[in-house]
């Protein structure tokens, strides 16, 4: 403690968490470290800014019994989903009134994870870092974040597995704003972040993202792109990729503007009754003003030096040609 300033840590060393209303613990463990600092007064004014008011919480690891219950944290109107499975927590967090420094790492040796109406098991490695200087007046940097699944298995009703695939996403370079406009206007000077996450819930902030993402991925199939896409195309992808795209999100979800290339050394289309292969890129482009919930997503295909045949035949119909889709 200093003249104007009073610290206090707490060491738990065993530890349930519950979220209010659940009967089944959150968080399960041992040794969570929960530091407080604040003014020296016996009796503060709840409504004074205090600019030495900070937080810090360290989780060297902690398990999480069931991934599913971390879904009341997440966006409604995210497409991505945890169904259950159990994981293990690491955490590093800093808050003052006007900064934050956040890390968190998740992981699981087999979660239950649903892609819109679509599930998939997977070993999980998912980081958050975010690092937001000054509130009031800068965007939140999310740099260095990732997802990655390995072994993850695709299914759906009355489709086969597509066999298991490896993918890795990665935050390049991210600014996004997780604060409303109104709430930043409304409070300017006086925005307390620390107050501000006692009156708003974790997923209410994710869920007004906006901004912009620089990201890049590798895939070890293609395959999930025909599961994704509906049926009546009559089209399946095969082959290996590295993406490379911006995302621009509004309320956390695409908008216009946002792009994602799949470069591939051994691409190959199966449309209607033909099959092509050869090196090329699938194109995703979100277009016009209908982002949301149900982006307008335009895709192009182009194969460079490829070939084309009939589905069950050997002998090629063209070859060494340019094909765009």
């Amino acid at each position: 403690e200093s003249e104007d300033t009073t610290r206090l840590a707490l060491l738990f060393s065993a530890l349930d968490a519950y979220r209010d209303g659940e009967p089944a613990p959150l968080l399960q463990g041992r040794d969570l470290l929960l530091a407080l600092e604040g003014d020296t007064y016996i009796l503060p004014d709840r409504n004074a800014e205090d600019s030495r008011r900070a937080l810090s919480l360290s989780v060297e690891g902690i398990d999480i019994p069931d991934l599913a219950l971390f879904q009341h944290y997440l966006p409604k109107q995210w497409p991505m989903s945890l169904k259950g499975g159990e994981g293990r927590l690491q955490l590093d967090a800093k808050l003052a009134t006007d900064a934050m420094s956040l890390d968190i790492n998740i992981t699981s040796e087999e979660a239950d994870m649903g892609l819109r109406q679509y599930n998939f098991s997977t070993d999980l490695d998912f980081a958050v870092k975010l690092v937001n200087p000054a509130i009031r007046t800068s965007s939140t940097r999310f740099d260095g974040s990732y997802i990655r699944l390995t072994g993850a298995r695709l299914q759906r009703e009355q489709r086969a597995d597509t066999g298991s695939w490896d993918a890795a996403f990665t935050l390049n370079k991210g600014d996004l704003s997780l604060l409303d406009p109104q709430v930043k206007k409304q409070r300017g000077d006086g925005l307390d972040l620390l107050k501000l996450l006692g009156e708003t819930n974790a997923r209410e902030m994710l869920g007004n993202a906006d901004g912009t993402v620089d990201f890049e991925a590798h895939v070890s199939s293609l395959a999930w792109i025909s599961v994704l896409m509906s049926e009546k195309f009559h089209s399946s992808f095969s082959g290996r990729g590295d993406m490379q795209g911006l995302l621009k999100v509004r309320d956390s979800l695409p908008r216009p503007g946002t792009r994602a290339q799949i470069n591939s050394e051994e691409l190959q289309v199966s449309f209607l009754d033909y099959v092509s292969e050869g090196e090329g890129e699938i194109t995703f482009v979100v277009k016009d003003d209908v982002g949301g919930e149900l982006p307008d997503w335009h895709m192009a295909i182009d194969l460079r030096e490829a070939n084309l045949k009939r589905s069950g035949q050997e002998a090629a119909l063209i070859v060494d040609a340019d094909i765009a889709l």
